[in-house]
């Protein structure tokens, strides 16, 4: 009877471990919509998995302020034009970050998300589609939870293996 009191409490504090905590799900959120004829991007991610990649510097997680998320715009700005891309049925269409003004944080899933908000111009309102390529490389089981609201109205889910929306 002891010994399992004690390997349940060895189990429980290897759970609480901050190495065991960081095998989480890696998910990220996206909201698409079309404002005058243009899309508008609404890109939910955590904090976790930024500093995962090393957006925020060598710094550990716990040791990020606001002030360095923000002070990291440029880093982010080209991490998104580098992993996220945005065409019509002409071609690419350019992403412009939102000044940090904008951007918000929220608690979802135990965890701090950034709100950052994204501008696409594109020379056409016609078939639209967002390639996705972040944090692949840094959270092997990273997922995209895609709400398109543009045209018509869809979920999707986007991963390594499946990183465009929709397939034309």
């Amino acid at each position: 009877m002891k010994f399992v009191v004690l390997l349940s409490l060895l189990i429980l504090n290897l759970a609480s471990l901050p190495e065991a905590k960081a095998h989480k799900f890696s998910t990220a959120y996206m909201e698409v919509s079309a404002e005058l004829r243009q899309p508008r991007l609404l890109w939910k991610v955590s904090l976790h998995d930024l500093a995962q990649a090393k957006l925020f510097g060598p710094q550990p997680l716990t040791q990020i302020s606001w002030q360095q998320v923000i002070a990291h715009k440029e880093e982010l700005t080209l991490y998104i034009q580098k992993h996220i891309a945005f065409t019509d049925k002409l071609g690419s269409c350019s992403l412009a970050v939102a000044d940090t003004s904008n951007w918000r944080t929220q608690q979802l899933q135990q965890q701090l998300y950034l709100l950052l908000p994204i501008d696409a111009t594109c020379q056409s309102p016609e078939q639209w589609q967002i390639g996705y390529q972040a944090l692949f490389e840094t959270g092997h089981n990273h997922k995209l939870l895609l709400s398109w609201q543009a045209s018509d109205k869809a979920q999707a889910v986007l991963s390594k293996d499946k990183a465009i929306y929709p397939e034309y």
